[in-house]
């Protein structure tokens, strides 16, 4: 595992696993709604993200780990 320092290139990959996390540990204690709010698929933002991950805002870091594709390939599997 690797710790490092996010891009914005990183936007999606983040935003994927905050969805991914979200639908699993929440998905029992509230109702669809607040889980499609919390994840932001609502569709208010007018750039098409409405994830508001925004890694060149502040400090964000991610932890990836080698891909399936190889060792160049990294997967995001983390973030703060």
């Amino acid at each position: 595992m690797r710790i490092r320092e996010a891009v914005p290139d990183d936007r999606e990959a983040i935003a994927t696993v905050h969805e991914r996390s979200v639908r699993r540990l929440a998905a029992e204690a509230y109702d669809e709604a607040v889980v499609d709010a919390w994840v932001g698929t609502s569709g208010d933002d007018d750039d098409g993200d409405a994830s508001g991950v925004q890694p060149e805002a502040g400090r964000l870091f991610v932890a990836e780990v080698p891909a399936d594709g190889g060792d160049a390939a990294r997967t995001v599997v983390g973030f703060g």
